[in-house]
């Protein structure tokens, strides 16, 4: 019986002290590591998202240009109509007119403004790391105005 019963030894509290400090030190070292990663996963996913609405944006303006420089041509288009209107049949070739009334017709696609990219962004939380104020704004509220585009300019 005697040779389970050990004699006390002497405890060195120094070093289970030290090897306890370095386990709660890799494991917050560990945690921090991590917690980077996150962060720096969550910016590249947000460089990303911001890269793909900067690319359909200048698409956007490319259209938007194309779009104006039309809608001048539209207009001309009306006042050319309403002079032709009131002047002789004669004046006015016949294919001119046709040509001018479907410049008149013709209306926007907003099918082709893009709209996945931003609502990608909005749908998965990173909306709200972007720090300016004035663009965090105007991207949430694209979808609103794609909406108001659609219904005011679209024929369907």
């Amino acid at each position: 019986m005697t040779d389970f019963v050990k004699e006390p030894q002497n405890i060195l509290w120094k070093r289970v002290f030290v090897e306890a400090a370095a386990i709660v030190a890799s494991i917050l070292l560990a945690f921090a590591i991590d917690a980077w990663w996150a962060d720096r996963q969550q910016k590249n996913e947000l460089n990303d998202q911001l890269a793909a609405i900067l690319v359909d944006m200048q698409a956007a303006e490319e259209y938007m240009q194309y779009y104006r420089v039309y809608s001048v041509a539209r207009q001309e288009a009306v006042k050319t109509l309403m002079v032709a209107a009131n002047s002789a049949p004669d004046r006015t070739a016949e294919a001119s007119l046709d040509e001018m009334l479907s410049q008149i017709n013709w209306a926007m696609d907003t099918s082709i403004m893009p709209e996945g990219s931003i609502n990608s962004l909005i749908l998965s939380g990173n909306l709200s790391a972007i720090e300016s104020t004035v663009l965090r704004n105007k991207l949430s509220g694209w979808p609103t105005f794609l909406s108001y585009l659609r219904q005011n300019y679209e024929r369907g």
